[in-house]
C-alpha cells in the first residue's frame, strides 16, 4: 500500500535528497525514505495548483493519479521511494491515458535512479543497509 506524505520533514527530505523526473506534464520528485522516518516504503504527496483549474478539476486529476498509483502498486511497479507528484498546468485537462503513461514512465525511471545521496534505489529494495550517516 502506498502511504501519504504530509509532514514538513518529508518535504525537507525530498528537497534535500530528491531527484526530479519530468514525464509529459508531470514532475515527479523522488528520494529514498530516510532511514528512521515514517512512513516506511512507498509514499506520495500531490501538488496540483489552482492554475490547473477549479477544485472539481483538480480533485478529478488527483483521484485519477491516486488510482493509477494504487493499480501500479498492486502490480508491484512502485519502487519503495517517496514521491512528490506535481501536475504542470495545461489548457486541456490531461486524460486518464496520458496521466497513466506519464506516471508509469516516471515510476520506471525512478527505479533506476539514485537519490541525491548517491544511493541506488535497488540497494534499498534489496533490503541491504544504505549506509546513511
Amino acid at each position: 500500500m502506498v502511504g501519504r506524505l504530509g509532514r514538513r520533514e518529508h518535504f525537507d527530505e525530498l528537497r534535500a535528497h530528491g531527484v526530479t523526473l519530468r514525464e509529459g506534464k508531470l514532475r515527479v520528485r523522488s528520494c529514498l525514505p530516510a532511514a528512521s522516518s515514517e512512513p516506511v516504503g512507498a509514499a506520495v504527496a500531490w501538488s496540483i495548483g489552482r492554475a490547473q483549474g477549479g477544485a472539481v478539476k483538480r480533485n478529478r486529476i488527483r483521484r485519477r493519479l491516486r488510482e493509477i498509483m494504487r493499480a501500479a502498486d498492486e502490480e508491484g511497479r512502485v519502487p519503495q521511494r517517496w514521491y512528490l507528484v506535481t501536475v504542470v498546468p495545461t489548457a486541456a485537462e490531461p486524460t486518464w491515458g496520458q496521466l497513466s503513461t506519464w506516471m508509469d514512465d516516471a515510476l520506471a525511471r525512478a527505479a533506476e535512479l539514485p537519490d541525491a545521496r548517491g544511493i541506488p534505489s535497488s540497494t534499498q529494495d534489496a533490503g541491504t543497509d544504505r549506509g546513511t550517516s
